[in-house]
């Protein structure tokens, strides 16, 4: 009696098969299985169940193949995926820096408004009566300099529209 052939399961994970699963869960196992090691069979198979081209495939498979020769893959490098600690301390340093910023922007809208009011109340204090008391004085001036500014505005425009006819 010879022993019967073992069933072929899973192939086992290497450390690349470990990185491919990683990148596409359930899509990259299939693919790892169906490959048994054949590169352009894993590179077929992935294609045809991501909708990625080859070529862009070819490619990924190349830096999967750096990362496994470097750190092993599996619970991929830190290099390459930082861990969940790691990203919310960089998320809680950004929130504190945008509040820091926030609280800057405010400081320099309330300075920028207060020399807004103040530059108003100097024009509103100072300027305007004195510019009053100018038009007072020379009255007649004045209302010669507004006529004659009308009429050569008058002029101007009816004279365009005259000619549009």
């Amino acid at each position: 009696m010879s022993d019967p052939e073992p069933t072929p399961g899973p192939a086992p994970l290497d450390a690349l098969g470990r990185l491919i699963v990683e990148e596409w869960g359930d899509d990259g196992r299939a693919a790892w299985d169906a490959a048994a090691g054949d590169r352009e069979q894993l590179i077929a198979v992935l294609s045809e169940r991501t909708g990625r081209t080859r070529a862009l495939l070819r490619r990924q498979l190349a830096e999967l193949d750096e990362l496994a020769q470097e750190g092993g893959g599996g619970a991929t490098s830190r290099r390459a995926r930082p861990s969940s600690s790691a990203a919310a301390d960089g998320v809680a340093q950004a929130a504190a820096s945008l509040s820091e910023l926030g609280r800057r922007v405010e400081a320099a809208v309330r300075e920028v408004e207060g020399r807004a009011q103040a530059a108003l109340g100097d024009v509103t204090d100072t300027k305007l009566p004195q510019a009053e008391a100018k038009i007072r004085e020379n009255l007649l001036t004045s209302l010669l300099m507004a006529l004659g500014f009308g009429l050569l505005v008058g002029i101007i425009v009816g004279g365009s529209l005259g000619r549009g006819r």
